[in-house]
């Protein structure tokens, strides 16, 4: 079930106790991202998404120089983790030559920020 209410989006899950917001705002500030992923000993990023970028034949060295590409305008949504509804995730749409890339990262206690996705946008999620 799904509740709009002003720039958020609410999903909540009857008898899961599950709630999913989503917003049309950055959480994150882009510029520190960026900062952050300037190289590939900076790079943080899930195994999912570093399979994802491979089997699109993207190396380290690309995702950082892609990530280092992303504008503001590719913005698409700020969303909460399905693990936790206190983390929040940017996901921008990245237009390259071949496709259009699905990025998403969130913070991380460790490094600042983490890749969580590196993927083709196959679909308009």
């Amino acid at each position: 079930m799904y509740l709009k209410i002003s720039n958020y989006i609410y999903e909540y899950i009857f008898k899961g106790y599950s709630v999913r917001v989503e917003k049309k705002r950055p959480t994150h500030d882009l510029s520190a991202f960026k900062a952050c992923v300037s190289n590939i000993e900076k790079l943080n990023i899930t195994v999912t998404a570093a399979r994802s970028a491979a089997s699109l034949g993207y190396t380290f060295q690309d995702i950082v120089d892609t990530i280092q590409k992303i504008e503001r305008r590719h913005f698409h949504k700020s969303m909460t983790s399905h693990a936790d509804n206190q983390s929040w995730q940017d996901v921008y749409y990245v237009p390259t030559e071949e496709l259009t890339l699905y990025v998403k990262f969130t913070d991380d206690v460790v490094t600042e920020f983490k890749v969580l996705s590196f993927k083709g946008k196959e679909y308009d999620w």
